[in-house]
């Protein structure tokens, strides 16, 4: 585990709104450590099919909200602060690991925000930022659609000037040899120190380097990007009306995403001739006969699609007109049956462009309807309130002053961030294997004592606390990732103060209302399971199951709850208590309110 629970729930808990001004300090640094942490530990959950604790955190301490104002703000000191020339040479040169993790905020972010973006109640705690959202999105896609453009016509050129050699190749050559002499000639009247010269060089390269860790952030930025606009586009009908109006008339994400499909930036052709294509972040060869198989990055675009033009509340609110109409049209050739075979979701998009080629559309004229729409204004405050020239001169003379210190403890625990063995597992995607050594010498485990729940009690936010016992001494043996465990039904104690788990619990004290059940089982040993609070908007159905503690601590009890928006309640029904064995700590699955 990267990030245990509770100190991964202090971590989110300690999450807040940082300025411009704070980028590169010290707070803001510790603050962007355990962001980098939340995120790693966020892709071990979903790696290892476990309880993303991460995410539950973000949505019940609010702070989704926080996580995109701080993508912005990095997002704004990248292309204000870090792009004066001066300030760049600065960072690159003398504090490369503090520079490098500062810019890399951006792409940590983005990636949490790529996995806990899944749900759709993740997406809807995000509230009035996902304006904000989506346009970082959109810009982030105009980025790599132009690059991608940008590098196929490079490319093109490139293969022409080979084959074109004879006189241009000559042309070229000279040019070449003209340039190495003025850089020679710049060097020797640099002051005839061969030192001087030296350094030089060394700063040169570390600002070379320095750039093409910035692209690839960019890169992985908008690769992030494309996943984060699909699940918004994706979980829209359940969003607010503002964002649907976002995607659809202010950025027309259809047609913004149509040259991601014909000019693919996954997709690659090397000067050898063979092709690679984008997994996982890294560049893998794949053989002409596999050129046709989808990857998940290759599907984003085309999902995209389905979700906005398949939908009918969508669809309904996506007038066409004969712009629109002849560039997504476009897409239509690449629609073939074997893309369709590993998409079949395809087949509806297919029937949607049969439809559109027949239909007759309108020119594009200018809509002089009087629209009113939620403003995104978090950026544009932002860009508008900051003085950058000021923080520039601060980024020289204060944050980033003098040299990197090598045993600085926050450089020292940046740098060592990805050496830990669970992170290099995580990033290579294996489990990471036991010392053959400790296996030898380990003594073997001891049986679990298994003893029955003899008593059970729940305590409630209302002060009300309900004695239970287990319906039957004979539980239920489940198999688990986390092992055997045994299930009982639990119900009312004969000697319980209330007379029925039909407990009624205003809908405002949903969070937090169940604190903990203790139980203590045959053999005498006791357990404390708490409560992992929850939001009412959570509860998708009238009928939903509390969870409190977690199979990694070997004790986990599940309430049934029924749901009455309508008349503000909450009732209890079922208990339910799975233990691995009697143990004698605390389990602490999330903090007591």
């Amino acid at each position: 585990m990267v990030f245990p629970a509770a100190d991964a729930e202090r971590a989110v808990e300690a999450l807040h709104a940082r300025e411009a001004a704070e980028v590169g300090n010290p707070g803001w640094m510790r603050q962007h450590l355990a962001l980098q942490r939340l995120n790693l530990q966020a892709h071990e959950s979903v790696q290892s099919n476990s309880d993303n604790f991460v995410l539950d955190a973000l949505v019940t301490f609010d702070k989704l909200g926080v996580i995109v104002h701080e993508l912005l703000v990095i997002e704004a000191w990248r292309e204000h602060v870090l792009s004066d020339p001066a300030v760049l040479k600065r960072v690159a040169t003398h504090f490369s690991i503090r520079g490098y993790h500062t810019v890399f905020q951006e792409a940590a972010i983005c990636n949490l925000l790529e996995v806990v973006l899944y749900h759709d109640y993740a997406a809807q705690a995000c509230g009035d930022m996902l304006l904000e959202l989506v346009d970082y999105c959109c810009r982030r896609v105009r980025w790599l659609a132009s690059a991608a453009i940008r590098a196929r016509q490079g490319g093109a050129q490139e293969t022409a000037l080979r084959r074109s050699g004879g006189r241009k190749s000559a042309a070229t050559a000279e040019d070449a040899d003209e340039l190495d002499q003025d850089e020679n000639a710049r060097r020797e009247n640099a002051g005839g120190d061969s030192g001087l010269g030296s350094d030089d060089d060394e700063a040169a390269q570390c600002l070379e380097d320095f750039k093409r860790q910035l692209s690839d952030i960019e890169w992985r930025c908008s690769v992030a990007a494309v996943s984060i606009l699909r699940f918004l586009c994706e979980h829209v009908t359940q969003l607010p009306l503002g964002v649907m109006t976002r995607l659809l008339d202010t950025h027309d994400v259809p047609c913004l995403v149509i040259p991601l499909i014909e000019n693919p930036p996954w997709t690659r052709r090397t000067e050898r001739g063979t092709w690679e294509k984008l997994k996982d972040h890294k560049w893998a060869q794949v053989p002409p006969q596999d050129l046709l198989l989808l990857t998940p990055l290759e599907a984003q675009p085309w999902l995209v699609l389905f979700n906005l033009l398949c939908e009918g509340e969508v669809r309904s609110r996506y007038p066409f007109h004969s712009f629109r109409k002849d560039s997504i049209l476009r897409i239509r050739k690449y629609l073939n049956p074997t893309l369709v075979d590993q998409l079949p979701v395809l087949s509806d998009l297919q029937r949607t462009l049969d439809e559109l080629v027949i239909m007759d559309a309108p020119p594009a004229t200018k809509d002089s309807r009087f629209v009113m729409e939620q403003v995104a204004e978090v950026r544009d405050k932002l860009l508008a309130s900051t003085d950058w020239s000021a923080l520039k001169k601060a980024a020289l003379e204060d944050i980033f002053a003098g040299k990197e210190a090598r045993d600085d403890p926050l450089v020292l625990e940046l740098a060592g961030l990805y050496g830990d063995d669970h992170v290099e597992a995580l990033l290579s995607g294996t489990p990471a294997e036991a010392d053959p050594a400790q296996e030898v010498i380990a003594p073997p485990a001891a049986p679990a004592r298994r003893g029955y729940p003899a008593s059970a009690k729940l305590f409630l936010q209302t002060g009300a606390i309900i004695d239970l016992a287990p319906v039957s001494q004979q539980g239920t043996v489940q198999e688990t990732s986390k092992g055997a465990f045994t299930r009982y039904q639990l119900r009312l104690a004969s000697d319980s103060q209330v007379a029925s788990l039909d407990i009624d619990l205003d809908l405002p004290d949903l969070v937090g209302s169940i604190l903990k059940l203790e139980f203590t089982d045959s053999l005498g040993e006791g357990t404390v399971v708490f409560s992992k609070p929850i939001k009412a908007s959570q509860a998708t159905g009238s009928e939903f199951w509390l969870k409190l503690g977690a199979l990694r601590d070997g004790a986990l009890a599940q309430v049934q709850c029924t749901l009455a928006a309508e008349e503000g309640r909450v009732t209890l029904g079922s208990v339910f208590l799975s233990c691995q064995g009697a143990a004698t700590r605390v389990v602490t699955s999330g903090s007591l309110p």
